[in-house]
């Protein structure tokens, strides 16, 4: 697979810029230590100290994290609440949801003017980053497809575009 499709790298954000640049500053000193000896002695305990400090790390990168999400989905709430006349509809199933999405704003567009998430951005911040991006006081329909992940995903876009309409596609067993 590899040989055939190439490597996929993961996309290279600000995120893992960070946890990348942390966990350096944190192990560089060792690089530099020429004594055998101590890396023999302490070589063992760096190995187990290691994963603890990639965790921290990551715990400290994700709160600023967590908190510019919650930034951006509040600014998100708060314009499309000041768009009383746009109807939301809301599509999220086990399958189907994007081409629903792409036949149902096609309709749509003949009559009305349609905005619609973009690809397979489903999740929570992907939705509030287009209302914020793309959403304009013209827009009469915003076409949401929601994807769920964890538990409590759908619950959250709803709370945050608030569908008039939902659409479900299909259940399979992971949703019961």
């Amino acid at each position: 697979l590899i040989f055939k499709e190439g490597w996929k790298l993961p996309k290279f954000t600000a995120k893992i810029f960070l946890l990348l640049t942390f966990c350096s500053l944190v192990t560089l000193p060792w690089i530099f230590i020429e004594d055998i000896n101590f890396f023999l002695t302490y070589g063992p305990f760096f190995d187990r100290l290691l994963g603890l400090i990639v965790l921290i790390n990551v715990l400290i990168i994700n709160i600023p994290s967590w908190l510019f999400k919650k930034l951006i989905v509040e600014l998100a709430k708060r314009k499309i609440s000041l768009m009383k006349n746009l109807l939301v509809i809301g599509i999220t199933g086990s399958y189907g949801k994007t081409s629903t999405k792409e036949f149902l704003s096609s309709i749509l567009a003949e009559k009305f003017k349609v905005l619609k998430t973009e690809e397979y951005n489903n999740t929570e911040i992907a939705v509030a980053r287009t209302i914020l991006s793309r959403l304009t006081p013209e827009h009469e329909i915003f076409v949401v497809e929601m994807g769920a992940y964890k538990k409590g995903e759908i619950k959250s876009i709803c709370r945050l575009v608030n569908p008039g309409i939902g659409i479900i596609t299909g259940i399979n067993s992971q949703h019961l």
